[in-house]
């Protein structure tokens, strides 16, 4: 078994469909045609094979062709590499897909047309039936061959520590790992958390990023340092924003230092994140300004916030 990293285009749909806005913004293949092979990546759709299969970017080696691997997928932010899934077990391989899913993936295409975010070949396309037929003609781009119980899709991503994969890797290729570092990698997992959140793609770096912020927020050690630290200064939790106090609210004492909630305040994509989270960068937040503050584009500081909703 041998051992890999693959970083992976960025998705703000998580791997399941191509998202727009993106031609002309880079100059690799997204920037040119406006979609990549992967953007269907954690779809799920089986082949006729019994298995899935994902697209890299880089093509495998004949030598390469007769191993199996264990692949770490991930995408790049500003603050580092995250992990967004597994593919063990893999192998190389080309099948093909059931008719209604090349449909299905047709219908991606033609969205990206109608926001004017297609180019290439695709784009002179008008017909469902020649854009599904164009894009079963191309599944040999389709290499990695992993049975679906052996792709990891992880519901939050984490954050990748720059020592296993640094910032200064920017390619879409193959990463050679050891076995160590791979499980190293997959033990980051078994503390991770996951949360539902409803993502706006117009956040900085997408769903991603703000997907990784969610995480930091729930470092539970993190959190306790930050929320004792808050109660010696100020003697008891209360909203930094709106100044809400759940004992004084409730008219119940016991509810004293309970329900605020720590928010991490600079963006991981802010030029002055430095990838490290302190306890300086945690605010307390009742749950209402909590919520709200995460709807808001761009981004709003604690201090912006409370200033424009409650000055």
């Amino acid at each position: 078994m041998e051992y890999r990293y693959h970083r992976m285009a960025p998705n703000t749909h998580e791997w399941r469909k191509p998202n727009s806005g993106r031609l002309g913004k880079s100059h690799d293949y997204l920037g040119e045609n406006g979609f990549g092979h992967e953007d269907w990546n954690f779809s799920r759709d089986v082949w006729q094979d019994g298995r899935c299969h994902l697209y890299l970017r880089q093509r495998p080696s004949k030598t390469d062709r007769s191993k199996r691997f264990c692949i770490a997928l991930g995408d790049r932010t500003e603050a580092g590499h995250v992990l967004v899934g597994f593919a063990e077990n893999v192998e190389f391989g080309i099948s093909t897909l059931e008719r209604q899913v090349w449909l299905r993936r047709a219908r991606n295409i033609l969205d990206l047309k109608k926001e004017d975010s297609l180019a290439g070949v695709y784009s002179a396309l008008t017909n469902i039936d020649d854009i599904a037929r164009a894009l079963e003609d191309e599944n040999e781009a389709a290499w990695v061959s992993v049975a679906p119980n052996d792709l990891l899709i992880l519901d939050t991503p984490i954050l990748i520590p720059s020592q296993v994969i640094g910032l200064n890797y920017k390619r879409y290729q193959l990463n050679k790992l050891t076995r160590t570092q791979y499980e190293a990698l997959r033990s980051l997992t078994s503390s991770s958390s996951t949360v539902a959140e409803e993502r706006s793609s117009d956040f900085p770096e997408g769903g991603m990023v703000e997907k990784v912020h969610r995480v930091r927020e729930r470092d539970g050690a993190l959190i306790r340092k930050a929320k004792e630290g808050f109660i010696h200064r100020e003697g008891a939790l209360f909203c930094e924003a709106c100044g809400w106090r759940p004992d004084a609210a409730f008219g119940v004492a016991s509810l004293k230092d309970t329900i605020i909630e720590a928010h991490h305040d600079v963006p991981l994509c802010a030029p002055e994140h430095t990838g490290t989270t302190k306890v300086g960068d945690l605010k307390m937040l009742c749950p209402n300004c909590h919520r709200a503050i995460h709807r808001f584009r761009p981004w709003l500081l604690v201090h912006e916030f409370r200033k424009r909703f409650f000055s």
